[in-house]
């Protein structure tokens, strides 16, 4: 047993630290944006938006509906004819040159507002995702981590117990580890209490139930590396591809078409309308044209007098379009704040992945190592064996916290511009 306890403690101890590697192979999260994107009640509204939109474009360029009026003469008309009994009219109002033109236009450009939001609420689904993922994904290394920790100090109490029994160790040596594994098991605990509401987070990002079954990553996609970006070459990457300004860009085209179909509704529009009156014989016998029913064809213009009406809508409209484009300011300049603490956090948790995973882990290995052999031979004690692997668990999760947040970060910065760069970045691990 005692030989089993060490190898297991020398086995764990000289993992090898320099390479780093990842539990598993990297996940993937096309699937899950699939299933995200077919699944998801906010996307599927805003998509049916798109698509209520889309329908409304044929409608937005056609004539407006006849009219049709039919009369009846409480008193008959007597005429040389006849007497004039019915009257039925039809009316078709045809809009000034361009106007339907540019009001198909409005609607067309309302629909691509529309597509832009769609693909923002996606965008912004699979950035919760992969914050939600990452975070999934420490909880399941944390786990492993601590109850492989927790069974090594279970392990090593056993033997401490059988020493103590032969008064080769003293009682606070075994209290020493005890109360460790109750701390650890606390921890170990807590963890897994902590997992169950990110899973449900992610499931309800899918549209699964919240209790359904979703294992721990065994290692997060490969981020992409990204070009350095500032001043003007940020903003005009952010200008192009942030998803709120991709919304903001499409409302001014389409306040753009609003303005210029304000300014043509100061334009008449006409209609053409024809009318059939249903005269009866005439009293005078062998009158020419008797019974003969007239038909009348009709042109007119409405005349758009009220000036201060039209100007007021032409107003209203480019107000509308300098509101939008200062929204766009205010949206561009925040974005390009939250570009900087992302990359500084970026940054800042490949500084922390390089300290923990290349320079204290393997230090805090190989002194574990090196307790345990002194422990073996009666040099080294129980408190600086479990100091030591306290010192373990500790970077290994400070590790694994880093990366975590290494892929929240680039999740923002992808969000931010639009999408991840192509070129992958180096993925490390480590257990």
């Amino acid at each position: 047993m005692k030989s089993f306890l060490w190898l297991s403690w020398l086995v764990f101890a000289a993992a090898p630290a320099a390479a780093l590697p990842p539990a598993g192979p990297p996940a993937d999260l096309a699937p899950y944006f699939a299933e995200m994107r077919q699944n998801h009640p906010a996307y599927r509204a805003a998509d049916l938006r798109y698509q209520a939109a889309l329908a409304a474009v044929p409608a937005a360029t056609a004539l407006p509906d006849p009219q049709v009026s039919l009369g009846i003469f409480v008193e008959e008309v007597q005429t040389r004819v006849g007497p004039q009994k019915q009257r039925l009219g039809v009316r078709q109002g045809l809009p000034w040159p361009g106007k339907r033109a540019l009001a198909g236009e409005v609607a067309a450009a309302e629909a691509e507002v529309l597509a832009a939001r769609r693909e923002g609420v996606a965008r912004d689904l699979e950035k919760q995702f992969k914050q939600a993922f990452a975070g999934y994904f420490y909880l399941g290394r944390a786990v492993a981590i601590t109850a492989e920790h927790l069974a090594l100090l279970e392990d090593l109490e056993r033997v401490v117990t059988d020493r103590y029994e032969t008064s080769a160790a003293h009682y606070n040596d075994l209290i020493r580890i005890q109360m460790e594994i109750e701390q650890l098991g606390e921890r170990l605990a807590s963890q897994k209490a902590a997992a169950q509401p990110v899973r449900a987070q992610l499931n309800t990002l899918l549209g699964r139930p919240l209790d359904a079954p979703f294992a721990f990553p065994p290692a997060l996609p490969a981020v992409a590396s990204l070009p350095e970006l500032k001043g003007t070459d940020a903003r005009a990457v952010i200008a192009q591809h942030h998803p709120d300004l991709q919304v903001l860009a499409a409302h001014q085209a389409k306040n753009r078409t609003k303005v210029a179909l304000a300014d043509l509704q100061r334009r008449p529009d006409f209609h053409v309308g024809l009318d059939w009156i249903n005269t009866g014989e005439a009293v005078m016998p062998n009158t020419r044209g008797s019974g003969v029913d007239p038909v009348l064809l009709s042109v007119g213009v409405n005349l758009p007098l009220w000036r201060k009406k039209n100007r007021a809508a032409v107003d209203r409209a480019r107000f509308t379009l300098e509101a939008v484009e200062s929204q766009q300011r205010d949206v561009g300049t925040r974005a390009e704040s939250l570009l900087q603490q992302a990359l500084f956090q970026r940054d800042d948790a490949e500084r922390k992945m390089d300290l923990f995973g290349e320079r204290l882990v393997p230090k805090a290995r190989e002194s574990l190592a090196v307790i345990t052999s002194d422990f073996q031979t009666g040099a080294g004690s129980y408190l600086d064996l479990i100091e030591a692997e306290q010192d373990l668990l500790t970077f290994l999760l400070a590790y694994h916290e880093a990366e975590q947040r290494r892929f929240q970060a680039v999740a923002d910065i992808e969000y931010l511009l639009g999408g991840a760069p192509a070129a992958p970045a180096n993925q490390g691990g480590t257990e």
